[in-house]
């Protein structure tokens, strides 16, 4: 992926947000109809309006609702004047709860978010970021960037270099063997999390990144609840510190994970243990074990693996992963990172 700036990242949000638009309304005023299609009246003089759900916002609305959305989306379960009927009658029993922000992009329904919803988009967030970083007086790249929905993106700082990368020796890319201090940014729109920024180590001879302290308490965590502007753009300029913090500490434990010697028979368990916390799919979890013999060998340790052959596993792995499990991945291996005396 094309590597930018944050200015261009702030261009991606706003081309993203043109045809985005939010409205309030009440449980009581929805009509289900067809092919997923909702009308409902604004707040704002009882405005019509209709849109079509995608998947993301028919989830959150049957939850809700209190109905499982795999069996009521289903027409082999339940075919379309049912799923109809059960929908306008379950908004009926739950109306008294039913003030909402729906948040649509063109005419899709992209999420049904409750009144307490604050909106921080994606636009405000980079805002934050580009103007926190240029008190820094040092240029930010933007690397492995989305935006939409959930935005993500590597912010790396390649004017400073913590520390030459161990597998640099094996690369000719110049100074891209350098370790420079990096953070991941993260935020959605749709109620799919906080606004985020962690620490991070991100390789561009590999274009790996480990996100380190995802944690609330070690960086910026922000819930989407009761918040002012003046106050994020506090919060944000003190988590880009914590967050620099962070990735200078993540990259001297990276280095020293070579040193992190593991038993061979340990790594099957030791891959069990954080795909069961992290909710990772047997597929990537098998590819992860896998490729940590990979990275072993390539590293001239055939038989006697690191922490740095599992942390750069689970890295490469999460590239070809789903996106939802990208992040996990990477915040595996960050947190292997942390708690390393664990592994023994």
């Amino acid at each position: 992926m094309t590597v930018i700036d944050i200015k261009q990242l702030k261009e991606r949000a706003v081309d993203y947000a043109e045809d985005c638009s939010d409205a309030k309304s009440k449980l009581r005023t929805f009509a289900f109809g067809e092919d997923n299609s909702l009308a409902f009246e604004t707040e704002n003089k009882g405005v019509a309006m209709q849109g079509v759900f995608n998947d993301w916002s028919f989830n959150q609305l049957c939850y809700k609702l209190n109905v499982p959305a795999g069996w009521v989306g289903n027409p082999k379960n339940c075919p379309e004047p049912l799923k109809i009927k059960i929908l306008s009658e379950l908004a009926g029993i739950y109306r008294d709860d039913g003030d909402y922000l729906l948040r649509m992009k063109g005419n899709v329904l992209r999420a049904i978010l409750s009144s307490q919803y604050s909106i921080f988009d994606n636009l405000e967030f980079v805002d934050l970021i580009e103007e926190a970083v240029a008190t820094m007086g040092i240029e930010a790249k933007v690397h492995r960037y989305t935006v939409g929905d959930d935005m993500r993106a590597y912010l790396v700082f390649p004017s400073v270099t913590f520390a030459p990368d161990p597998q640099a020796q094996s690369h000719e890319n110049g100074d891209n063997g350098g370790l420079h201090p990096a953070m991941y940014i993260s935020n959605s729109e749709r109620g799919g999390g906080s606004a985020r920024v962690a620490g991070a180590v991100y390789r561009a001879i590999c274009t790996n990144g480990v996100i380190f302290g995802w944690k609330s308490e070690e960086g910026l965590n922000v819930r989407h609840r009761y918040h002012s502007k003046a106050m994020m753009g506090a919060m944000v300029a003190d988590g880009i510190a914590e967050a620099l913090r962070m990735s200078e500490e993540a990259t001297r434990r990276f280095i020293a994970s070579q040193d992190v010697k593991i038993k061979p028979v340990s790594l099957a368990g030791i891959v069990d243990q954080w795909a069961g916390k992290y909710g990772i799919t047997v597929s990537t979890k098998e590819n992860w074990l896998a490729s940590i013999t990979t990275e072993s060998v390539a590293n001239g340790r055939k038989g006697d693996p690191r922490l740095f052959d599992i942390v750069n596993a689970a890295t490469y792995v999460a590239q070809t992963a789903s996106e939802f499990e990208t992040e996990r991945m990477e915040r595996i291996a960050g947190a292997m990172l942390q708690g390393h005396a664990a592994l023994h």
